[in-house]
């Protein structure tokens, strides 16, 4: 791989290199995801930026989620697939950035699904901004009335508010460079929100923004989880509120859990979701 150009500016996209194009890795932490990440693969597989490479971090799944991610070896300019030596969701995410040497790391969840044009506009976005990480909008892959509410207010507009005061990210997309992702020290295994953790931390190094496009499609599981009201409250008093005026949160049992929503198939439980046959959509 060709090395970042000398006059680039450690602080600003995705890792520009001399021929003005920029090598990206996508990293997919993946515990148990049999059922969703061939969606996210192939939604990968027909992007117009091709320059990227895809690794997936398989997190000691028991249910074939590594075999299902190297069907799509023919289908992605480059795969790789690793067995993380634990289960952990920060351990995922800090190994497969150390199986790449691209200037520019992209964090996805195994969940999500995106339309052809989001890792141009991903790049370009950032490159416009001059931001050095930064998140998309979300939308659910669902109809219910609650879900686009939540992902368009709370997430959508809240993330976008908060942005230069108080960095928060989803784990749908986290984009950073390299260099910023080393400075930071990775994502803190230790913590609860750790996504958000690291973004706040990375800020320190490297301007962070939330981009109106594109847009990542997500499945509503966790929702159906442990209910719309029960995350919304979660998410204000412990995501926002305790973490503004205490600091960042430890692990504690009970929390948020990597790999603990069951092996159901996409849209299986998402009253009104798209079908798998349905190309995702950018945000309105």
């Amino acid at each position: 791989m060709k090395k970042l150009s000398q006059n680039a500016s450690p602080e600003r996209g995705l890792g520009l290199r001399p021929n003005g194009s920029e090598q990206l890795a996508v990293v997919i932490p993946a515990l148990n995801e049999k059922a969703f990440i061939g969606r996210l693969l192939e939604s990968l597989g027909s992007q117009t930026f091709r320059d990227f490479e895809v690794v997936v971090v398989d997190s000691q799944s028991d249910d074939g989620t590594g075999a299902v991610a190297e069907q799509y070896r023919g289908r992605l300019p480059s795969l790789k697939v690793v067995r993380a030596p634990a289960r952990g969701l920060a351990l995922a995410r800090n190994l497969g950035a150390a199986e790449t040497k691209a200037p520019g790391l992209v964090f996805m969840d195994a969940d999500g699904e995106v339309p052809p044009s989001f890792l141009k506009d991903l790049v370009e976005g950032m490159r416009k901004n001059g931001l050095a990480i930064a998140t998309t909008r979300v939308r659910p892959a669902s109809r219910r009335l609650f879900d686009r509410v939540f992902y368009l207010f709370f997430i959508g507009w809240g993330l976008r508010i908060l942005q230069h005061i108080f960095p928060l990210v989803t784990g749908s997309c986290i984009a950073v460079r390299r260099v910023v992702f080393d400075r930071a020290g990775g994502f803190d295994p230790t913590l609860e929100f750790e996504d958000s953790a690291f973004a706040r931390k990375a800020a320190g190094y490297g301007r962070f923004g939330v981009l109106a496009h594109p847009c990542v499609t997500t499945s509503v599981r966790r929702l159906d989880h442990y209910g719309r009201w029960g995350t919304l409250c979660k998410l204000l008093c412990f995501g926002l509120l305790q973490r503004i005026l205490k600091g960042e949160m430890r692990q504690r049992q009970g929390f948020y859990r990597f790999g603990e929503y069951g092996d159901k198939g996409a849209g299986s439980s998402e009253a009104g979701s798209e079908t798998p046959r349905n190309r995702p959509r950018d945000c309105p």
